[in-house]
């Protein structure tokens, strides 16, 4: 496959997004910056683009990023390009390392598979990787499978088992998965948007049965929807210490639309709301350029708040582009109900690599940890002056403390 190495940078008109959390939340709004195309290094393509994921995979602290890029889907498939962050965390450049049939790290070698994640399923430390697809054109019409591959590496380096298809996962003729812990029973559950290969459309929630050791999926659940959300992502967006859904859609004619679901019950018992349409006002920043075809969230700067890169919806042999919105606000994690002060959490040293040291520990009743993805990874009460992080990975990490006095106080740290 052949690439366009000319790099565009262009921008696009600055926009104000009010961010809607829901009833009973207050509503935030978060600027993003002007749309930029083929952000990082990341030059434009001859092919279309479909799933994407930015995951740490070699444990430096940075996003590196894996491409399921198509010439040609229905007949010669897919390759995986991957591309490692040679810049930092807060200022990414990507560089192409194994593109197509260079398998990197082990990954699956057949092409029929476009939609995965890099999630750590087995609680080992390192990143496991699940995707859904067909084994080749013909099985199409029998419908997609899901299938696991174990990383028998390590967090520093990735080595991918063979793949195995999850064999009670249902089959359909679009399958796109998203693992997340459903349930709060510790372990990695899948949500599956399915379309049999008798028709209809569902959400499912299929729960893992198994131990981390042996992952058993074996009765899905439908979720209980007004809309059926394609192609979709769990994300606790509103810091509640639940996963809502975020989602796009492609309309047609250029236009895609990012939607939002609400989660109203608690981390063990979802209860998603109605969807909130183009809950961020991107459509025509979206329009602008075409439409999209992935929207991926994460904090591409190490600022704390949740940025989108995306890719556009191009025909086949007309080319793909990456975009990104950059985040200009931190997303709060002090609800209305709750009494911020203006001054910060004393912490040292910053960055962490093992032991954090608390100032006035004294007057701290809880600490909360979060992860950019707005969920509470630790909570600790009435912590000494000193506080255990070892076992946090590498990232940027917003911590909440309670005072005893009722009041609020936040800090950012980055966990090397």
């Amino acid at each position: 496959m052949k690439r366009n190495g000319k790099t565009i940078q262009k921008k696009y008109l600055l926009i104000l997004i009010c961010l809607i959390f829901g009833l009973g939340k207050s509503t935030k709004a978060q600027p993003f910056a002007d749309a930029l195309i083929a952000p990082f290094g990341l030059n434009m393509v001859t092919e279309i683009y479909y799933g994407m994921d930015l995951v740490d995979i070699d444990a430096d602290g940075d996003y590196d990023l894996f491409q399921a890029v198509c010439e040609d889907y229905y007949y010669t498939g897919c390759d995986i390009y991957f591309y490692e962050n040679l810049g930092t965390p807060q200022r990414p450049d990507f560089a192409v390392v194994s593109i197509g049939d260079g398998n990197p790290f082990g990954m699956a070698s057949h092409h029929y598979w476009t939609y995965f994640r890099f999630v750590d399923m087995d609680t080992d430390g390192d990143f496991d990787l699940v995707h859904s697809g067909y084994e080749n054109f013909y099985s199409h019409y029998d419908g997609s499978k899901t299938y696991y591959q174990r990383n028998d590496g390590s967090p520093l380096a990735a080595t991918y088992a063979t793949a195995d298809a999850f064999t009670n996962i249902p089959k359909g003729v679009e399958n796109f998965v998203f693992p997340a812990d459903m349930d709060g029973d510790g372990d990695m559950d899948l949500t599956m948007y399915s379309e049999p290969v008798g028709g209809g459309t569902y959400l499912y929630s299929i729960e893992n049965m198994g131990p981390v050791t042996a992952l058993n999926f074996n009765e899905e659940t439908e979720l209980p929807l007004s809309t059926i959300p394609q192609h979709h992502r769990m994300i606790d967006w509103d810091w509640d210490g639940d996963l809502d859904i975020i989602a796009w859609r492609n309309l047609g004619g250029g236009i895609t639309v990012l939607d939002y679901y609400e989660n109203s019950g608690d981390a063990t018992a979802a209860v998603f709301e109605d969807r909130v349409e183009d809950f961020l006002a991107l459509e025509s920043q979206f329009a602008a350029v075409g439409g999209v075809y992935n929207v991926e969230l994460k904090d591409m700067d190490s600022d704390g708040d949740l940025d989108i890169m995306a890719t556009t919806e191009s025909g086949l042999g007309s080319g793909s582009v990456f975009l990104y919105f950059e985040n200009l606000a931190i997303t709060s994690l002090v609800s209305t109900n709750e009494t911020a002060t203006n001054l910060p959490l004393e912490i040292s040293p910053n960055p962490v690599a093992d032991v954090l040291s608390i100032s006035e520990f004294q007057q701290v009743e809880r600490l909360s940890f979060y992860d950019v993805a707005g969920r509470n990874i630790i909570e600790i009460s009435n912590p000494g002056f000193q506080v255990n992080v070892s076992t946090l990975r590498s990232g940027i990490y917003m911590i909440k403390a309670t005072m005893k006095d009722g009041s609020l106080r936040t800090s950012k740290i980055t966990k090397q």
